[in-house]
């Protein structure tokens, strides 16, 4: 039997404008509002409770989640999937005799304008389009709980390459030689590392936000501080995330490994200036060095000598 908060539940959904809105938002309150929690003792770790159930009590494992998920797309008339795989070995299951063992989560298959998007309930921190929502199972092989599957099959993403390109800007500004520079980056990320960012910030106060991309930016550059709490712009319609900070480096351009004289051009300074960011999680990464000079400097300046 439907329960109360169930039809109030669906009918909130459907006054959403589009089947992809209703779709997120069905995703973005089994997410946020069920809270994970796995109880898998007798049939209840192969088995998943009842919506209404897991509605109720306010928290499910991924497989009472998916279920509750499935059950409110489809009172809104939009078909869904339950999809097995295996959370960790992306490629494992390819070597294995077939068990059903070999399945340790659930997530959600939707098809919207031709698209099969791959939802997973246990996510938090994710906001935006279906394109544009982060994908952590991507290229793992799964298994589509239908009656025409009879293979595996593997999680893509169309455009899974635009998710994952993240970017990192930093400016400096020399206002004069032999002084303190000032050192502005932004780091602008999309998909899975915009989603960790936005956790990151609403699980640290800003003291504890400063203090670390201080210690992060101290270990390139000892003696930075960070000139006040970073900035912090979330776009949730196409779930990126800018996060700003401006830094006081102390002898800016003589913190890099310059060995010798060098010629004061942009192209050159900038080269010597800016060490390499560690290799970050995602998979690619644009980063764009920029430095302003003394307004006094020239393309042939005394040479300066690294410490």
């Amino acid at each position: 039997m439907v329960s109360e908060e169930f039809r109030s539940l669906v009918a909130t959904l459907r006054s959403k404008s589009t089947p992809e809105e209703r779709v997120t938002a069905a995703l973005a309150f089994v997410q946020a509002e069920i809270r994970y929690f796995s109880v898998s003792l007798g049939e209840s770790s192969h088995r998943p409770s009842q919506p209404d159930l897991v509605l109720e009590r306010r928290y499910g494992d991924c497989k009472d989640k998916s279920l509750l998920l499935m059950s409110l797309l489809k009172e809104l008339n939009i078909r869904s999937r339950a999809v097995l795989l295996q959370s960790e070995g992306r490629k494992s299951l390819s070597k294995s005799l077939p068990s059903p063992q070999l399945f340790d989560h659930a997530i959600v298959q939707v098809t919207m304008g031709g698209k099969a998007f791959y939802l997973d309930p246990t996510r938090l921190g994710q906001y935006g389009k279906l394109d544009r929502l982060g994908q952590v199972h991507g290229r793992s092989l799964a298994l589509l709980v239908a009656p025409e599957a009879r293979q595996l099959s593997t999680i893509v993403s169309a455009n899974a390459s635009e998710l994952i390109a993240n970017e990192v800007t930093e400016t400096a500004s020399l206002p004069k030689f032999g002084g303190d520079g000032q050192l502005r980056v932004t780091q602008t990320s999309r998909g899975v590392a915009a989603e960790r960012w936005r956790l990151f910030h609403q699980q640290y106060t800003p003291e504890q936000t400063t203090k670390s991309f201080a210690d992060t930016m101290q270990s390139r550059y000892p003696g930075a501080s960070a000139l006040g709490a970073p900035t912090f712009q979330d776009d949730r319609v196409n779930n990126v995330v800018t996060t700003t900070t401006v830094y006081n480096v102390p002898n800016l351009p003589l913190t890099g490994k310059v060995f010798g004289s060098f010629d004061l051009s942009r192209a050159t300074c900038a080269e010597h200036l800016f060490r390499p960011l560690q290799r970050p999680a995602s998979r690619r990464c644009i980063c764009a060095p920029s430095l302003s000079m003394p307004a006094t400097a020239s393309r042939s300046s005394s040479p300066i000598r690294s410490a």
